[in-house]
């Protein structure tokens, strides 16, 4: 295993060459953004952040390939949610409906980040999906909101 700064370029690397914003979002000490990055020979990796001097998120594994996957879900998944806001369409009048899948703009931005994640690695767009079928799921009386991976996008099944 690499030096902790090392490791950091690779995750750096990766993120560069699939346009992933990472500098504003990942760091290496507090105040650092976003989330926060360690490693040691004793602790493994670790992701970590803080509000206010309390930490609000912690995750340490020893597999690389699972830091990977966490942090860049994050990290697309903070992107997606970033395109949403400057893409909301503003003016449209949609009530706000738990059965309508078009007026939960977190769609649009599940969406994005799934596109994000399959460009670096199409195992962890699959993993995610179920997670953000979820989501979508959750509060709407028919659960009937799914991902169809041809289209790329979020879709109701019909009864």
């Amino acid at each position: 295993m690499g030096t902790r700064e090392e490791i950091f370029n690779e995750l750096n690397q990766l993120a560069d060459k699939n346009n992933i914003t990472f500098d504003c979002f990942l760091g290496r000490h507090l105040d650092c953004g976003e989330i926060c990055f360690d490693y040691s020979e004793k602790k493994g990796f670790v992701l970590f952040s803080y509000d206010r001097a309390e930490e609000t998120y912690h995750y340490s594994t020893r597999n690389l390939e699972e830091l990977k996957y966490t942090l860049f879900e994050k990290l697309c998944l903070w992107m997606g949610f970033d395109f949403e806001v400057k893409h909301r369409v503003t003016n449209l009048n949609l009530d706000r409906d738990d059965n309508d899948l078009d007026s939960d703009t977190r769609k649009v931005a599940f969406e994005r980040a799934l596109y994000s994640l399959n460009k670096i690695n199409s195992a962890w767009m699959k993993r995610t999906i179920p997670e953000y079928e979820r989501y979508l799921n959750m509060w709407r009386k028919d659960k009937n909101v799914y991902f169809d991976i041809d289209c790329m996008s979020f879709k109701v099944r019909e009864s």
